[in-house]
């Protein structure tokens, strides 16, 4: 790991954040500039509706892209944890066991 496990993962969510809004405010803009330069009270038509439904379904399929890679990094990270968390318990076996033999070589005791 680098160290700054909640801090990099902050600032990606940050980043993501930040490209989520620009998508939105370039979709607003594309869609106000060539739907909507006449007239902003004229009532919608099925064109509009499925511009918005189209950007709106390429929203939401970011969002699930980023939901899975963010499972991934917390899948990623939990296993690492995991295998650190085994190797500091066998080296503690490990101390443990060479401190007895070390025990036992001075006091001349060999356990049963």
């Amino acid at each position: 790991m680098d160290g700054c496990g909640a801090h990099g993962a902050a600032e990606k969510t940050e980043e993501y954040i930040i490209r989520e809004v620009s998508l939105l405010w370039d979709l607003q803009e594309s869609y106000h500039s060539s739907l909507m330069a006449d007239n902003s009270q004229a009532p919608a038509t099925k064109q509009d509706v499925a511009f918005i439904m189209d950007a709106l379904a390429k929203v939401y399929q970011e969002i699930q892209a980023s939901e899975d890679r963010q499972h991934q990094k917390f899948m990623v990270l939990f296993e690492d944890l995991r295998h650190d968390m085994i190797g500091t318990h066998k080296d503690k076996i490990q101390q443990h066991e060479e401190r007895i033999q070390r025990l036992e070589k001075h006091t001349k005791l060999v356990a049963a």
